[in-house]
């Protein structure tokens, strides 16, 4: 079974765009599972993305991190953190710098379109993992 988690970032960007996103992907007909989490405070989102992991183990989960570079690094150590493979990121660009979306080379407008996204090839990309004086890793 395949799953979709929106990890919607309401302080990413200029303004607020979780109203606007949430209807959007209400309106996108989507036949497989999904649930949306809005972050409400740092770590949040990454929080939510390794519980969510850890609870569909057994289903393939597209994940779309809807906000700037922060947001796409929580759900991207999230993933990590969780230890499951069985998943995708899709980043949907609504901060205010998306440095990684701009290092891709692609049109940032590819992917604002949900649909497009939902629908899209998933390719892989390389993960950094790096560890502090602390010991802590961050990926």
């Amino acid at each position: 079974m395949t799953r979709h988690l929106f990890i919607l970032n309401p302080a990413a960007g200029t303004k607020d765009r979780t109203k606007k996103l949430k209807i959007i992907i209400e309106k996108l007909g989507i036949i497989d599972a999904y649930d949306i989490f809005v972050t409400d405070s740092k770590g949040s989102g990454e929080s939510e993305v390794e519980r969510y992991l850890n609870e569909y183990k057994d289903d393939f989960v597209r994940i779309y991190s809807c906000g700037g570079d922060g947001t796409l690094a929580e759900v991207a150590n999230g993933v990590y953190r969780s230890g499951n493979e069985n998943c995708a990121i899709a980043v949907v660009p609504v901060g205010s710098g998306n440095d990684f979306v701009k290092s891709l080379d692609i049109k940032a407008e590819k992917f604002r379109s949900l649909r497009g996204l939902i629908d899209g090839e998933i390719i892989d990309v390389d993960l950094l993992l790096a560890t502090d004086e602390e010991k802590n890793q961050r990926v």
